[in-house]
C-alpha cells in the first residue's frame, strides 16, 4: 500500500517497509535528478540557493513535479538547490549525479584546534570542497548565546559565497538571534531544546523565516521518537568510536546505521569516528549525509583543507551512480535486462516486497539510460542472501536452485 504525499511541491510516495528492526511506516527521503548526465555547473548550482524543506521548493515558479511515484517522480530542473541539504529538502538526490554537492557534513567546533577564527576555518573548508557540502556545523559547547550567535555569523559570512548552509550545535536561542544566518538547528539528546522544537520553529516562523531542525539518536528507540517530531534530519551513531565527546554513547556499528537508513523518513546523517576510508560502507548504507569533526580538525588551515578535500574525494567515488553494465558485472547472476527494468517497480511497495527489496529501492531511468545508487546494489545483495565476502561460486553452492534470483524477475 502506498500513498502520494508532498513535501513542499516535490511529489513522495509513502510506503511501508519490509519488517526488519525498525517496522515503521517509511517515505523515502529522497528522488532522482531528471538525468546523471545532464546537470547546470557547480558553478550555476552555487549561485541558485534554496531554503530548507517546507518554505518553498524548485517548483515554485520555475519548475514543477512531474508523474512518476516516490523517489521516481521527477522533479524538473528550475532552480537548482546549490547544498547537499538543499537538494534533498526539496527532492533532489544529492549524490546521483557526477559533480554534485558531497554528502559531506563538516562540523566546526569551537575552539578551533589550529587557533583560527571560526571565519577562517569555515572559508578553508568550503574553498577546499568548492563548495559542495551538505551544510556546517557550528559547534561550541563551552560559551555564551552571544558568542554562538557571532561564530554563526562569521561562519555564515564564509559559507554563503558558497552558497552553503550553516547550522547550529544544540542553543536554540542562538538560532534564533542569528537570524538568516542560520538555516537550522541540531538537537542532542539531552539538549533541553529538544522538547521546544515547535516552539523554535513556530518563533522562526514570526520572524518570518524557517529554521530546520536536526536530532540526534544513538538507538532504534531514540529514533522512533526523533521521528515523531518530524524532523528534517537525523543523525545517527555513534557508527565507530569516537574521541569527540567527553561521555561517547554506544557505538551502533554498520548493521544498524543501514536498517536506520533503510527505515527513516528523512535524511540520515550518520556520524561518529568516521573517516575517508569509510566511504563505500557509507555509500551502501545510503545516508543522506556524512558528520565530521576530525576532518575538518587540524593545527593549521592547510591540514584542514588536505583534510575536507580527501574526504570529498573519496565520497565522490564511493557515491558515483552506477550503470547497468557496472551493476550486472558485480552481480552475474541478475542478467542486465531485468537489472533494466527494475526502476518500473520503484515506489510499487507490494512488488519491492514480493522480491525481498526495500521500499527505499528506486534505480533510476532516463529513456534507455538506467542508474543504480550504491545502496541500491547493496539492497540487491541483500535480496539474494549474498554474504559480503562471498564468493559466487560458494553462493551457488548455498543456493542450487537460485531460488532468490527467480523473486527478483522482470517487472
Amino acid at each position: 500500500m502506498w500513498a502520494i504525499t508532498s513535501v513542499g511541491r516535490c511529489t513522495r510516495a509513502m510506503t511501508l517497509a519490509r519488517v526488519n528492526v525498525l517496522p515503521l511506516p517509511v517515505i523515502p527521503s529522497r528522488v532522482w535528478y531528471r538525468s546523471p548526465r545532464v546537470r547546470p555547473s557547480t558553478r550555476a548550482s552555487m549561485a541558485a540557493g534554496c531554503p530548507p524543506r517546507g518554505t518553498m521548493s524548485v517548483t515554485s515558479s520555475n519548475g514543477r513535479t512531474s508523474g512518476g511515484r516516490g523517489r521516481g517522480a521527477v522533479v524538473d530542473r528550475g532552480r537548482v538547490p546549490a547544498s547537499a541539504f538543499e537538494r534533498c529538502m526539496v527532492g533532489y538526490d544529492s549524490t546521483c549525479v557526477p559533480d554534485a554537492p558531497s554528502p559531506l557534513y563538516p562540523i566546526v567546533d569551537l575552539p578551533h584546534p589550529s587557533g583560527r577564527s571560526v571565519l577562517d576555518v569555515t572559508a578553508a573548508i568550503c574553498r577546499a570542497a568548492e563548495g559542495r557540502l551538505f551544510a556546517i556545523q557550528v559547534r561550541m559547547k563551552e560559551g555564551s548565546t552571544a558568542a554562538r550567535v557571532e561564530a554563526a555569523r562569521q561562519a555564515s559570512a564564509a559559507a554563503s559565497a558558497w552558497s552553503v548552509p550553516v547550522w547550529m550545535n544544540d542553543d536554540g536561542a542562538a538560532a534564533l538571534e542569528a537570524g538568516p544566518a542560520v538555516a537550522g538547528l541540531h538537537v542532542g539528546q539531552d539538549d533541553p531544546d529538544l522538547g521546544r522544537l515547535d516552539e523554535l520553529r513556530a518563533a522562526a516562523a514570526e520572524r518570518g523565516r524557517p529554521l530546520a531542525v536536526g536530532i540526534s539518536t544513538h538507538d532504534e528507540t531514540q529514533l522512533r521518537r526523533a521521528w515523531a517530531r518530524s524532523p528534517d534530519l537525523v543523525a545517527f551513531g555513534p557508527v565507530r568510536p569516537t574521541a569527540s565527546k567527553a561521555r561517547p554513547d554506544p557505538v551502533v556499528g554498520w548493521s544498524r546505521l543501514v536498517e536506520a537508513c533503510r527505515a527513516s523518513p528523512v535524511p540520515v546523517v550518520a556520524i561518529g569516528g568516521l573517516r575517508p576510508a569509510d566511504a563505500p560502507r557509507l555509500a551502501a548504507a545510503g545516508v543522506g549525509a556524512v558528520a565530521t569533526i576530525s576532518a575538518v580538525s587540524g593545527p593549521d588551515l592547510a591540514t584542514v583543507e588536505a583534510r575536507t578535500r580527501a574526504f570529498v574525494a573519496a565520497l565522490d567515488e564511493a557515491f558515483a551512480p552506477r550503470s547497468v553494465e557496472s551493476v550486472a558485472a558485480e552481480i552475474p547472476v541478475l542478467d542486465p535486462e531485468v537489472l533494466a527494468a527494475l526502476p518500473a517497480i520503484s515506489g510499487d511497495v507490494g512488488s519491492l516486497r514480493a522480491m525481498g527489496l526495500p521500499a527505499r529501492f528506486a534505480p533510476y531511468a532516463s529513456g534507455k539510460d538506467v542508474w543504480y545508487r550504491p545502496s541500491d546494489v547493496a539492497d540487491l545483495l541483500d535480496a539474494l542472501d549474498k554474504a559480503p565476502e562471498e564468493s559466487w561460486e560458494a553462493w551457488r553452492a548455498r543456493h542450487p536452485g537460485e531460488a532468490p534470483v527467480l523473486r527478483i524477475r522482470r517487472p
